[in-house]
Formats: C-alpha cells, sequence, structure tokens
C-alpha cells in the first residue's frame, strides 16, 4: 500500500516539476555537435549547435523528466537565426555523469558544471540562458557566484527558486489579501517534502509509471502539441530527484539571494498556470535591474504550444541580440 501511494504520489509530483517542453518527443534528429568537459574530474556533456566564434551565444538545458534532448527542436531555431547554441545536461542526466559524491547534485555543484561548459565553449565571452526550470535556476546561482558573465536570461515560468523562496516567505506578511493564492501555490509545493522521504520516490520512477501518466495528463492539457508519449530514460529520472533534494527544496526554504544582478531579465509567464502561480513572482520587478516581463496564454503544458513558441523565441532573440 505504502509503494502504491508513492508511485500515486509521483505522478502528481511530475505534474508540478516537469517543464513545458515536457510534452515534446525525444526521438528527434539532432544536429547537435557533442563535446564533453571534465567539472572535478567527472563529465559534463553537451551539445552545439549553429555557428560559434564571435556569433552570442545561448546556453539551455533540459528539465525534468528525461535529458536536454526535449530542447533539440528549440536549440536548432535558435542555431538557425544565427545564434552559437549549447545545449548541455545536468548531473544526473544524458551522458553526463551521474555519480552520488557528496554535493554532486547541489545547485553550487550544476552552476560549476554550467561553468565549465561555458569556459570550454564561449571562452571569456558572455552568454545568454534561455529556457524554463533548471537552466535559468542553475543560471541565477552562476550569477550570484560568478557576477558578469550572463547578459540576459529569458525564463518560461520563474527564474530562481531563491527569488521564489523569498517571496514565499515575504507575501503573507506584507501582502495578506494574496493569503489564498499563497496558500494554493505551497500545497502545490508540497511534494518537495515528499521528494525527500528516501527510497521510495527513486523506485515509483523506476517503474516509468509517473512519466506515463505524465504523458497523459500533458496531452490532455496541450491536445495541439505532438502526441506520442514521453521518451526519457528512468535512471535519468530517478537521478534527477536527487536535484530537487540537495539543490530546489534547500534555495526555496532557506534563499541566499534576493536579487538577480543580470542586465536582462526576461519573464514569459503563463496564464493559465495553477502549479506556477504570480506568487513566485511577487515582487520581481524590484529585484532585478531591469525586468521584461511579458504573461503568455497556457498553462504549465502548453504555453510552448500554437503561436507561443514563435512569439517566445522572437521576443527572446531580439532581447539577446540587444544585450549581446
Amino acid at each position: 500500500m505504502r509503494l502504491f501511494r508513492s508511485t500515486a504520489f509521483l505522478a502528481v509530483v511530475a505534474l508540478a516539476v516537469v517543464g513545458p517542453v515536457g510534452a515534446a518527443r525525444a526521438d528527434q534528429e539532432d544536429s547537435g555537435r557533442p563535446g564533453f568537459v571534465e567539472y572535478q574530474g567527472f563529465p559534463v556533456s553537451y551539445f552545439e549547435y549553429g555557428p560559434d566564434g564571435d556569433a552570442p551565444t545561448v546556453m539551455m538545458t533540459g528539465d525534468w523528466p528525461g535529458d536536454s534532448s526535449l530542447m533539440v527542436p528549440l536549440a536548432e531555431q535558435l542555431a538557425a537565426n544565427g545564434f552559437h547554441v549549447v545545449r548541455w545536461d545536468m548531473h544526473g542526466a544524458g551522458r553526463t555523469s551521474h555519480d552520488r559524491r557528496p554535493g554532486a547534485y547541489s545547485m553550487e555543484n550544476l552552476a560549476g558544471e554550467l561553468g565549465a561548459v561555458m569556459d570550454q565553449t564561449a571562452p571569456g565571452r558572455r552568454v545568454h540562458i534561455f529556457g524554463d526550470g533548471w537552466g535559468p535556476f542553475i543560471g541565477s546561482q552562476y550569477n550570484t557566484m560568478y557576477p558578469g558573465r550572463i547578459a540576459s536570461m529569458s525564463v518560461i515560468g520563474f527564474p530562481s527558486a531563491d527569488l521564489a523562496g523569498n517571496a514565499l516567505r515575504r507575501v503573507p506578511r506584507e501582502k495578506p489579501e494574496l493569503t489564498g493564492q499563497w496558500a494554493a501555490q505551497v500545497a502545490v509545493l508540497s511534494y518537495l517534502a515528499g521528494i525527500e522521504i528516501p527510497v521510495l520516490p527513486d523506485a515509483a520512477v523506476r517503474t516509468g509509471i509517473p512519466v506515463q501518466m505524465l504523458g497523459v495528463v500533458a496531452s490532455l492539457m496541450a491536445p495541439e502539441l505532438p502526441g506520442g508519449g514521453l521518451h526519457t530514460n528512468v535512471d535519468d529520472d530517478a537521478d534527477g530527484l536527487e536535484r530537487y533534494r540537495q539543490a530546489m527544496w534547500p534555495h526555496l526554504t532557506e534563499p541566499q539571494y534576493d536579487y538577480i544582478d543580470i542586465p536582462v531579465l526576461q519573464v514569459f509567464y503563463p496564464t493559465d498556470d495553477f502549479l506556477e502561480t504570480p506568487i513566485l513572482i511577487d515582487g520581481l520587478e524590484s529585484r532585478t535591474p531591469h525586468l521584461d516581463l511579458r504573461y503568455v496564454p497556457g498553462n504549465h503544458f502548453s504555453v510552448l504550444g500554437g503561436d507561443n513558441t514563435r512569439q517566445i523565441l522572437d521576443a527572446a532573440m531580439e532581447s539577446m541580440r540587444a544585450a549581446d
């Protein structure tokens, strides 16, 4: 019975943590040029697209479930428009190391891996971060540790676990009229406490059932996206839970910073998403030097469907070129 409850619980977890591109298929052709770099003696996998040299460099990674291959269509569209795109796999995803040494999945280590890839593929140059979820979370952490290297971030959803954590602390005290929305958001995020349970969440994910259920729900909430289900690796999916234990939970509950000092922060926020409400970006305009906030129609799964993809990419490319 406990295993059944854990499996059902992880299905809910999947709904909350998957990125909006999660409904795409991962079996498309990939024109990326593969490469590896070592960070603290462990391999980090990446793929490059488009020109290099003086072209603006865009860094992107995946989310959960799966690895960064779900971002291939976006990487290739950016590359076709003259950008040098680097798609890297986070710790525990794809061909990047899955080792579990202490702190391997911490936000600080994830940021260190990003830095190693940046130094390998764009040495001495500023870069742009594009994507949702973990890419911006890691980029925000890297910028806090090594300010000045990131020229802009174009983000789908909230950009930082730390800023979201501070907003969750601040809203009940400063804006009691939003208590209802705050309570709903906290309830959705309660899955993170469940992931802290050892063994059971990992075992449930390794059955493949939660990701299959996620694919069904995604197809219902975003019927316009390509069908065919999710094609992910259960080892990637199970190991990816460590990022929520070692990186997301600590930074959400004990934030380390409350300001993103990046020249341009562009945020595309879905209008109909009960999983990520505006509570998570409350006060963001005063916590970064230049915020370009745009609300886009859709929910957690459909935000990159229909005309949104082109509109988001066009706006992001304009912002990145201006900031480069």
